[in-house]
């Protein structure tokens, strides 16, 4: 039998396809999410789905995938406490998180070695400066990716004035991301 040959290829298309269908239904709870008739099922099932992305990801050692899944678990768990009502600005920051996902994905499925750092670098802050706008602020935030997965919270005020983090110089400021061929982009 070609699985006894070729187990971990099959294992890895497993994940592949388990992957493709969270990321559907991710997507279409998104939809819904974007109209405004979210229910506190559908945002515990986008929650689950990328807890399981995210799970998978780790397990099989594909960090990059999980610290993006991470990161949007992470995001979502005020809004699925109901402590944040999700705005059109979080609602496009995950759509863009699930598209990264996906890039990353398509990246393994055609054994592309391909650097999703600054991809990832500036995505993950698009998840917390929508949070942070969502609750009526406007903090603004280090773009290092190496510290964002665990800072979807903003950081503490003192003397009544928000921290300011150093600015990247132009030149160091990730690309932003370009339109592909997944059917979970929002990129015009």
């Amino acid at each position: 039998h070609i699985l006894c040959f070729y187990p971990k290829l099959f294992i890895i298309n497993e994940f592949l396809a388990e992957c493709d269908e969270l990321l559907l239904r991710v997507s279409e709870s998104l939809r819904v999410m974007e109209k405004g008739q979210e229910t506190a099922e559908t945002i515990d099932s986008i929650y689950r789905d990328v807890h399981t992305i995210k799970g998978s990801s780790q397990l099989f050692g594909f960090n990059q995938i999980g610290e993006v899944s991470h990161a949007l678990e992470t995001s979502l768990d005020p809004v699925r406490k109901k402590k944040l009502r999700p705005t059109p600005r979080m609602i496009e920051a995950y759509y863009r998180c699930i598209d990264v996902v996906d890039q990353m994905l398509a990246s393994l499925r055609s054994k592309q070695d391909r650097d999703f750092s600054s991809l990832i670098a500036s995505t993950i802050p698009l998840l917390v400066e929508s949070s942070i706008e969502s609750t009526g602020g406007s903090i603004p935030v280090q773009k290092d990716a190496s510290v964002m997965p665990n800072a979807i919270s903003p950081p503490p005020v003192s003397n009544g004035h928000a921290p300011t983090a150093p600015s990247a110089p132009s030149s160091a400021r990730p690309a932003k991301a370009t339109q592909t061929d997944s059917p979970h982009s929002r990129f015009d």
